[in-house]
């Protein structure tokens, strides 16, 4: 006869308050000329990371997210083809750094004091994301025990050995909000302060245990 067991699955989330800044921007040109395009778009993002590093901000944070310089083309219903209007070229990048709102404010009144207002999301997260893993993971064979430990003694038995553990390695994934800023730049164009408070990071887990039953 094989030995009594009971498996119990214990889930859990955990949620730790976000230590990284990601401020994402587009910076786009237009023009016929490929060669004009993609240099407006250069000089563009030049002034833009020279007036980064006048408030401080290391180019090393900087990282280019797309680069892509592309036709824009219009369907002509009497010539029965797409005709060329223009290229647009785009300059996606990254600027990453602590959660400190000063230093936040700082990037987006720089941002916002430009010649253009750029499309700009802000996401926050964690610069070491095995943190919340390993303490979703133990919080969640934490709750297995528990729970199996209240069933056995309301059955009036007792937990043994461990016989086996079921673990996919697939945690749900971690969550954090991205913020849209171009609203709110809107709004505040005459303020110094964007009032941006980050919701915690979140990562869950699943871990399935079988005890032998005593």
């Amino acid at each position: 006869m094989g030995k009594r067991s009971i498996s119990i699955t214990g889930q859990a989330t955990c949620y730790m308050k976000p230590d990284m800044c990601t401020i994402s921007f587009v910076s786009r040109k237009y023009n016929e000329d490929y060669s004009q395009c993609l240099k407006e778009l250069n000089e563009e993002v030049s002034e833009i990371i020279n007036r980064l590093k006048e408030i401080k901000i290391d180019e090393e944070s900087l990282t280019t997210r797309d680069f892509d310089i592309r036709d824009h083309k219009v369907y002509d219903e009497d010539l029965k083809k797409y005709i060329f209007v223009e290229y647009v070229g785009e300059h996606k990048i990254d600027i990453k750094i602590d959660n400190d709102n000063d230093l936040i404010n700082k990037i987006l009144n720089m941002l916002n004091s430009h010649e253009f207002t750029p499309k700009i999301t802000i996401s926050f997260g964690l610069k070491d994301e095995k943190i919340i893993k390993e303490e979703a993971l133990k919080m969640a064979i934490e709750k297995a025990k528990k729970n199996a430990e209240i069933i056995v003694m309301g059955l009036g038995v007792k937990l043994g050995d461990v016989l086996n553990v079921n673990y996919n390695y697939e945690g749900v994934g971690i969550s954090s909000r991205g913020y849209d800023c171009l609203e709110e730049m809107q709004i505040c164009k005459a303020s110094e302060n964007f009032n941006i408070m980050p919701e915690d990071t979140s990562y869950s887990e699943s871990v399935s245990v079988v005890w032998e039953i005593k």
